[in-house]
C-alpha cells in the first residue's frame, strides 16, 4: 500500500508541476509561464506543445486509473501493458522536452522531468 501511495503521489506531483512556472516564452520579451499556459501559447514551440500535452494527458489518465485502483482492485493488472507503455512513452517525452525545449525550461520544468524519472523508476522497481 505504501508503494502504491508513493506512486500515486508521484503522478499527482507531475500534474502539480504543470501549474507552476516551469517554462519561459521568448518573443521580444522573456515571459515565465506554467505548463498549461505553454501548451496553449502560440509563442511556444510546436514540438514542445505537443510533447507537454501528451505528458499532461497521459499523467491524467494514469492518475485516474491509479485512483480507481484504490476503489476497485485488479484494474491495473488488467491494464498493466497499457500502463507500462504510457510510462515508457512519458519517459521518452520527458527526454524530448529536455532535448527540444531545454532552453525554455525553468526550475519547475526540470522538477517535472525529475519527477517523471522517479515515477518511471518506481513503476519498474515496484510494479513489475
Amino acid at each position: 500500500m505504501k508503494k502504491q501511495a508513493f506512486y500515486i503521489i508521484t503522478q499527482l506531483l507531475i500534474l502539480f508541476t504543470f501549474f507552476i512556472e516551469g517554462f519561459q516564452i521568448k518573443n521580444p520579451f522573456t515571459k515565465k509561464v506554467t505548463g498549461i499556459q505553454a501548451i496553449l501559447s502560440p509563442d511556444f514551440p510546436m514540438i514542445g506543445r505537443i510533447v507537454l500535452a501528451y505528458i499532461f494527458l497521459s499523467v491524467m489518465f494514469h492518475s485516474i486509473i491509479l485512483l480507481y485502483e484504490l476503489v476497485k482492485k485488479g484494474l491495473s493488472k488488467k491494464m498493466d501493458d497499457i500502463l507500462t507503455a504510457i510510462v515508457t512513452i512519458q519517459m521518452i517525452s520527458g527526454l524530448l522536452v529536455v532535448t527540444f525545449i531545454g532552453t525554455f525550461l525553468l526550475w519547475g520544468g526540470f522538477l517535472m522531468i525529475g519527477i517523471i524519472v522517479v515515477s518511471v523508476f518506481a513503476k519498474y522497481k515496484y510494479f513489475q
